[in-house]
């Protein structure tokens, strides 16, 4: 099912619940939160939303595994949130810790959505980044919350040990099981983690910006082509996060160049597509590139509403060759020019 949009009220609850630390994570940078006890740092969260506005359709804990804290812990913390109104609720977790007792009190206390950080299908790539469960049990996870909620799913690109065909694999592997929602994040090298010390070592070599934005293309068109929500592709911006980086590619625009690189591979092969003008600009991409290359081939059409999951089905079949071992020429000449722009202001 496709998701609808919700106000949401985020609580951020960094690290809390997980039983080792990835090589690549420091939740810290990634929401600017931290420092005090876990549910006083929820608490004050909470009220500080709710004087924004009353209104909100669910509260989501993000950040941690929640369904890996001590019992007393989510006690405390659905309790917090009963307490301010909310009995719609969601938050995100590892698959390695949904077993039917933690899913039977989820239910119970209104959950409604489960996000589960599967990152990768590849044993070696989970084995290299210290992720804590194997590629059968993820996936058995996954469809364990499947039959009780609305299931989202967080899968990364350029992670150590990663090639092209583990990305084609995951990607392929998780549409095949259809979650609700997906959202896509290319590996970027933050301070204070061990794959910072890696990537200083040379241990770590990041693909290329023009790599990292092919196979998350890849991803993208693969998720979408199977009717999930692709919801965010790339990391939020924060001044946090953007002093903390240290290696591997990021830019705020990051989910635009995504479509755009889509786009632009998708008229290289097929040739037009026609549209709604309302519709028009967001396929003119990134920098206008797509108009650019192809000024003729966007059609505007009131008659047609453009169809991103049957552009996403035909372009996917186009970004790589021979089992991902290569891009595909054209795929990796667009995904070059759209890394030149962001140096172009």
């Amino acid at each position: 099912m496709r998701t609808s949009h919700k106000k949401i009220l985020p609580v951020f609850i960094p690290f809390a619940g997980c039983r080792n630390r990835c090589i690549y994570c420091n939740q810290h940078k990634i929401t600017g939160t931290g420092g005090c006890g876990l549910t006083e740092s929820a608490e004050r969260q909470i009220d500080k939303y709710l004087t924004y506005s009353s209104t909100w359709d669910e509260l989501a804990f993000y950040g941690g595994s929640f369904t890996c804290l001590p019992q007393k812990d989510r006690t405390a913390l659905y309790s917090l949130a009963h307490a301010r109104g909310f009995n719609a609720l969601r938050f995100s977790t590892s698959p390695d810790c949904v077993g039917e007792d933690v899913l039977d009190e989820a239910e119970a206390c209104g959950v409604r959505t489960v996000e589960l950080g599967v990152q990768s299908l590849s044993e070696t790539v989970l084995r290299m980044n210290k992720r804590p469960y194997d590629a059968a049990a993820c996936l058995e996870a996954v469809k364990a919350v499947q039959k009780r909620f609305i299931t989202g799913i967080q899968m990364m690109t350029g992670m150590h040990g990663e090639s092209a065909a583990d990305v084609i694999h995951t990607a392929d592997t998780l549409a095949a099981v259809k979650p609700d929602y997906a959202r896509i994040y290319p590996t970027v090298v933050l301070a204070d983690t061990e794959l910072a010390e890696l990537f200083e070592s040379g241990a770590y070599v990041p693909p290329s910006p023009a790599e990292i934005l092919l196979r998350t293309a890849y991803a993208y068109a693969a998720l979408t082509s199977a009717g999930t929500n692709v919801i965010r592709t790339g990391l939020q911006y924060t001044d946090n996060l953007e002093n903390s980086i240290k290696g591997g590619f990021y830019h705020p625009a990051f989910g635009d160049m995504v479509k755009t690189l889509i786009t632009l591979i998708y008229l290289h092969n097929y040739g037009e597509i026609r549209t709604m003008e309302a519709d028009a600009h967001k396929l003119r991409g990134y920098k206008a590139l797509a108009r650019k290359h192809f000024p003729d081939k966007i059609i505007t059409d009131e008659s047609f509403q453009t169809d991103f999951t049957e552009i996403c089905m035909k372009t996917k079949e186009h970004i790589f060759e021979n089992n991902g071992r290569n891009p595909e020429r054209h795929a990796a000449s667009y995904s070059e020019e759209l890394i030149r722009q962001t140096h172009n202001g």
